[in-house]
């Protein structure tokens, strides 16, 4: 029940030490495994599939972005795991990679001992984070695609400045409102993953592992690198970690506003 609950909220939380790696049961992997790919899925989507509209759920950019992830993620890893023989290096890629994108973080493989490659895809998978609309954190796949199309017309602008390109996303105009409070957004995460990396760097003074923790907290995903669970990090660490963790649960631009209008001039009436 408790691994149930923890795979569906994306929570992570395991009542073993290592996870679901200490039950060496390859059906709870699967099982762990589906039930993380369904819980960073967006409900919105899942609801087209429950109203029989399945062909618009495949044709969801987000979907397709979400789906193609896991699949390179899962062929590199699967490639670069040397050790493992059978179907474990291909159930371990597949949970890495789910349970990165996901933002859960349950582990049932040795992804510190991975190629370095392979370590920093699971990491830009913590960072994106799961789909709009699920139970995931993270920056969000449907939020990074329409910056990513933004900088695209940016760029296109730069060679035809008098040139007409409108931002889309299934076929649906991006309003530009939209686009500038997403570019908002992106400022203030990355505000906040630095000032993260900057506190716990003040306290464990190893570069990869501060930014990798911060990035882990803002997502809420958990795992560190080079730690076997945070509670290795310093007290000073783990106390710097908490805020980025709060805002990380799409808080960041409400406190945002909260400081904005606490740090504000008054304005007297004359």
């Amino acid at each position: 029940m408790a691994h149930a609950l923890s795979t569906v909220s994306t929570g992570g939380f395991s009542t073993r030490n290592g996870s679901i790696w200490d039950f060496t049961s390859a059906p709870v992997e699967w099982v762990a495994i589906v039930m993380m790919f369904v819980a960073g899925f967006s409900v919105p989507a899942m609801w087209w599939a429950v109203r029989g509209r399945g062909t618009a759920l495949l044709r969801s950019v987000e979907v397709q972005l979400y789906l193609l992830l896991i699949l390179v993620v899962t062929v590199v890893a699967s490639v670069a795991d040397t050790h493992s023989t059978g179907l474990r290096p291909t159930r371990e890629a597949v949970m890495a990679a789910v349970s990165f994108l996901s933002t859960t973080g349950l582990v049932a493989f040795d992804w510190q001992g991975w190629h370095v490659g392979v370590q920093t895809l699971l990491i830009m998978l913590m960072a994106l984070g799961a789909m709009n609309g699920s139970a995931g954190g993270g920056f969000g796949l449907s939020r990074a695609m329409v910056l990513f199309r933004l900088t695209l017309r940016t760029m296109y602008r730069m060679l035809r400045p008098h040139g007409v390109r409108v931002v889309k996303l299934d076929k649906r105009a991006i309003p530009e409102e939209q686009l500038r409070r997403e570019a908002g957004y992106l400022v203030l995460y990355a505000g906040v993953a630095l000032a993260g990396a900057y506190g716990v760097a003040f306290f464990e003074p190893q570069l990869r592992r501060s930014l990798v923790a911060a990035v882990s907290a803002i997502s809420t995903t958990g795992p560190i690198l080079g730690l076997q669970t945070a509670a290795e990090l310093s007290r000073g660490a783990r106390t710097a970690l908490v805020p980025v963790m709060l805002l990380g649960r799409s808080a960041i631009v409400p406190m945002a506003l909260l400081l904005s209008v606490v740090t504000a001039p008054t304005r007297r009436e004359v």
